[in-house]
Formats: C-alpha cells, sequence, structure tokens
C-alpha cells in the first residue's frame, strides 16, 4: 500500500511539474514565433499579437540586434482597455533591431501608468531604445508615465534612430504623476537621432503639477533633431517648448513649428 501512494505521489508531482514546463513554454516568446520572408530578409509583424510578442521578447532580454520586423499591415488595438499594450523596452532592456512601420498605422494604444517608478517610466510604442525605428504612424492612442515618455519612443539611447514616423492629433501622451519629466510626441528623452518625423499630438500635464520637460517632438534633446515638424498641442509648468522642451548641447535644424493661428517658428541650433 505504501509503494502504491508514493508511487501515485510521485506521478502527481511530475504531472504538475510537466504542467509547469508547459505553460512556461506556452508564455515564452522567441524568434521561431515570427513570419520569416526569406525574399525580403525580415520578421513580418501583421497583428496584435506579432507587436505585444515583440514586447516580450525585447523586455525579456532578447535585444534583436541585427534582426529587422516590418509591419505588413495595420494593427488596431481596441482603444479603451487600460494598458492593452506593453511598450516594446523598458528600464533594463533596449530594443536595437530595426523596426520599419512601411507606412502602416498602429492605432488603439493605451498604455496607463499612475505611479512614479521605474515601470510607470519608459512608455511608449517602444520603451527604450538603441536600433532604428522607421516609417511608423501612431493614431488614436493614449499614454501616460512618469519619465521618459514619447509616442514613438520613451528614450532613444545613443546609436538609436527614429526617422519618418508620425504622431497624430489624436494621440495623447499625459503626465501620470507630480513632477513628470521628458514627454515628447515622438520621443521623450532623446539621446540619439530624430528625423524627418511629424507630431500632432496633445501633450498634457493631466492636472499634474511641475510636468517639465514637454516638447512637439523631444521633450529633451542632447543630440540631433532634424527636418521634423510639429503642430502639437501643449501643457506643463517648465521647459515646454513646440519642438523641444529643453536642448541641452544637441542640435535641432531644420524644423518647424506650428502654432496656434498658423504661426511658424523654425528653429536652428539652441544649447
Amino acid at each position: 500500500m505504501k509503494t502504491y501512494i508514493l508511487g501515485n505521489i510521485r506521478r502527481a508531482l511530475v504531472a504538475v511539474c510537466l504542467m509547469g514546463i508547459s505553460a512556461a513554454s506556452l508564455a515564452a516568446v522567441s524568434i521561431s514565433d515570427f513570419y520569416y520572408n526569406r525574399d525580403g530578409g525580415f520578421y513580418e509583424i501583421r497583428t496584435k499579437a506579432d507587436l505585444r510578442n515583440l514586447a516580450t521578447l525585447v523586455n525579456t532580454g532578447n535585444c534583436c540586434a541585427g534582426l529587422t520586423f516590418r509591419q505588413v499591415a495595420d494593427i488596431a488595438f481596441d482603444t479603451i482597455s487600460a494598458n492593452n499594450f506593453k511598450a516594446i523596452g523598458n528600464a533594463v532592456n533596449a530594443f536595437a533591431g530595426t523596426f520599419d512601420g512601411d507606412g502602416h498605422t498602429i492605432s488603439g494604444i493605451n498604455i496607463k501608468k499612475s505611479g512614479s517608478g521605474f515601470t510607470d517610466s519608459f512608455q511608449g510604442l517602444f520603451g527604450r531604445n538603441r536600433g532604428t525605428v522607421k516609417n511608423v504612424t501612431l493614431a488614436a492612442s493614449r499614454i501616460s508615465g512618469h519619465c521618459h515618455v514619447g509616442g514613438i519612443v520613451g528614450q532613444n539611447n545613443p546609436g538609436g534612430t527614429i526617422s519618418n514616423c508620425t504622431v497624430t492629433a489624436n494621440v495623447s501622451v499625459l503626465a501620470s504623476t507630480s513632477k513628470s519629466l521628458y514627454h515628447g510626441g515622438i520621443v521623450g528623452y532623446n539621446r540619439g537621432s530624430v528625423r524627418k518625423c511629424t507630431s500632432s499630438a496633445n501633450m498634457s500635464d493631466n492636472g499634474q503639477q511641475s510636468h517639465c520637460y514637454v516638447g512637439g517632438v523631444a521633450g529633451y534633446n542632447c543630440y540631433y533633431v532634424c527636418e521634423c515638424t510639429s503642430s502639437s498641442s501643449l501643457s506643463g509648468e517648465y521647459f515646454v517648448e513646440g519642438l523641444v522642451g529643453q536642448n541641452d548641447g544637441g542640435a535641432c535644424t531644420g524644423c518647424h513649428y506650428y502654432g496656434s493661428g498658423a504661426t511658424i517658428r523654425r528653429y536652428v541650433l539652441r544649447g
């Protein structure tokens, strides 16, 4: 009887372990989960699931260096559910591959953060980038966070490039708490290159105090912003500008801000 009982216990434990392995394997994401287009030499991003899988892949430690992902269709989230998407890249892991939106639109992202920690910062379609993000259009989305928050990228690191990206007027980039910092229509904090991007985003302090470093294109720039345009609406307490909230030793060249009343300001170099 004792042997029979022990045998049943062992079988139960093995079953539990196998269930755990199965659940873990289902939760894991690998590059093999993406369809590889051999003719084009890129991995296809077709659906919400693909975009979420890319976020999981990067956020769990695969920076995707040397890999190219291309969006091959418009992708629409439900616009209602809070936190229906996690940014690609976080406080620990940055995207280092190439993401080509190929002119397609991503819409309906709703990232709602309400705290002031690392998990509430580095928000956007991409949380942190040191690769290439290009040809992306973001529409009908709402992104709130504490620091390093942008429509396309929260923080663009050295070596990172953002080009030919558009954020439409029905996108809101919001402060999550008092003393939220570095919010931009395209990128919150830029240490790389931002080229030929356009933002009409609603940049709002969301009723928070001391919302600082807010820009229609970049909240804070210490490297290069070139040939970008903004017609973003902005609110904040300090360092709030139509293009770059604060330019700290970087360059902002050939850019235009189209404010209310069709006022046009041309930015060249601000230090």
